[in-house]
């Protein structure tokens, strides 16, 4: 019994505590497995396996039918959101805004009523509007057309309403012509302006605040056309240098008032009776009825970043026109015209200070109103009214040399898309100058001060006003303008900028 239990006590730990000699005894002892019998489990294995899952496609179309359905399945779980820019802006999850971009190839349309006021004119009602149709490549817009139907009305010295100035205008303007190197301005016009100013000659004409304004005033209507041809010369970069020719019509009708400034001088060139008289028979020239054809032959170099609201580049213009004899005898003449502007960014384009200079010289013998009016390019009126000096009354200095100069310091404060139309508001501050001489030699100099008077003679004129550019082609503009020289007001709402 004894070596019974013995035997049991040593027999059982030694099979449960086998050395590791042991098991590799075992193992030299076991035969080894063949590949095919590990092929067979690996087999069985998988098999069991699948038999615990349920059955499952192994295509490619199942496992992307799995993932999408996962995904609607994560989706379901959380609640329905729009992933797009505009809806994250709305929610301020995105931190890109939406785009301001605008398709390079768009048509822009734009009318609107023609509500403006000056008190050069009076109260301005009608219509305007342009189509631009733009396309990539080419800056600003492939081609515009611009037109407007304007008239004002005014009370007159007895308070009865009067219609002074009537202005129907329509503008063509074609670019990308001869690869881009060519561009067509097509104009033609009507205009008749009853309250055109007469205050005298020279820079030395004196306004008398006490005398009624019909007494400065004459009437004058002039249907126009013209052709102008741009050809581009050279190019760097948006820098460019071109070539400007334009052929003009006109035909002139003036009527004078009975008691009015310019009747009293007719009579005073007629009388003869001193040097200043013959000087007044010597200038006063075209007021019969004629027509005129004037060329315009001129180089512009731009290198501004926008034709209609530059922030940066300059604009210089030097020109020379003048009107082909035969048609209106004795009226014969040639002018020069510089013009030089320049746009300086003092912050990017939401303050930008903005200056021009302004020279122009008539030879020979201009009919009267060439002596109010200067330009190349452009036919402005000057010095005085909204496109010269803004606070000194339209056509208030008649001469052959002419100077201006005028700053501004604009400010952009709100930049925003609307209806799909970019706008921008914005103020600006003013100063314009200007001088004249009515003509380069005189009999004695009692005769020249008479005339262009012995001081300085710089006229001046401050002022502030806003800005509305809608796309970018059009802009309108209130200006505000004061004269402490001539001690006179101005208020304008026009459309475009000054320069």
């Amino acid at each position: 019994m004894l070596r019974l239990l013995l035997l049991v006590c040593f027999c059982i730990p030694i099979k449960a505590n086998a050395t590791p000699a042991a098991k590799k005894e075992t193992n030299r002892r076991s035969p080894p497995a063949t590949h095919q019998t590990k092929t067979k489990k690996k087999v069985l294995s998988r098999k069991t396996k699948a038999s615990k899952q349920p059955s499952k496609d192994p295509s490619p179309q199942a496992g992307a039918k799995k993932r999408a359905s996962s995904r609607k399945t994560k989706a379901s779980k959380q609640p329905s959101k729009d992933s797009s820019p505009q809806a994250g802006a709305k929610k301020g999850g995105s931190s890109q805004p939406p785009s301001h971009k605008h398709d390079p190839n768009r048509r822009e349309y734009s009318i609107l009523p023609s509500i403006n006021y000056s008190t050069d004119r009076g109260f301005g009602f009608g219509i305007l509007g342009s189509i631009a149709q733009f396309q990539e490549g080419i800056a600003p817009y492939h081609w515009r057309l611009f037109f407007r139907i304007f008239a004002t009305v005014k009370l007159d010295d007895d308070g009865v309403a009067e219609f002074p100035y009537h202005r129907d205008v329509l503008v063509f303007d074609l670019r990308g012509l001869a690869h881009n190197k060519a561009r067509l301005l097509l104009r033609a016009g009507f205009f008749r302006f009853s309250t055109t100013g007469y205050f005298g000659l020279g820079n030395a004409a004196i306004r008398d605040p006490k005398r009624p304004r019909r007494y400065y005033q004459y009437e004058r209507t002039y249907p126009t056309a013209s052709a102008g041809l741009f050809l581009e010369l050279w190019r760097r970069g948006h820098r460019k240098l071109e070539l400007y020719s334009s052929l003009s019509f006109m035909y002139n009708t003036i009527a004078i008032g009975p008691n009015s400034k310019l009747k009293e001088d007719l009579k005073r060139s007629r009388r003869g009776a001193n040097d200043t008289d013959l000087k007044l028979q010597e200038i006063l020239r075209g007021l019969r009825p004629h027509t005129q054809i004037k060329a315009v032959l001129g180089l512009l170099y731009d290198s501004r970043n926008h034709e209609f609201s530059p922030s940066q580049g300059m604009f210089h213009e030097l020109s020379v026109r003048a009107v082909l004899p035969g048609l209106a005898p004795g009226m014969t003449f040639a002018a020069g015209h510089l013009n030089l502007r320049f746009f300086v960014p003092i912050w990017r384009s939401y303050l930008v200070l903005a200056v021009r200079f302004m020279a122009d010289a008539i030879w020979g013998n201009p009919p009267l109103y060439e002596l109010y009016t200067l330009g190349g390019i452009d036919n402005l009126e000057g010095p005085g009214g909204l496109d010269t000096l803004r606070g000194i009354k339209a056509q208030r200095y008649y001469g052959k040399i002419k100077l201006i100069g005028n700053i501004e310091l604009r400010s952009v404060f709100f930049d925003f898309i609307l209806w799909r139309q970019h706008i921008r508001l914005g103020l600006l501050l003013f100063a314009d100058a200007g001088r004249v001489w009515l003509d380069y030699n005189y009999t004695n100099d009692t005769t020249r001060t008479a005339f262009d008077g012995n001081e300085h003679g710089i006229t001046l004129a401050l002022g502030g006003g806003g800005r509305l550019q809608w796309g970018e082609t059009f802009v309108l503009r209130v200006d505000v303008g004061y004269s402490p020289t001539d001690k006179d007001f101005g208020f304008y709402f026009w459309v475009n900028h000054m320069f």
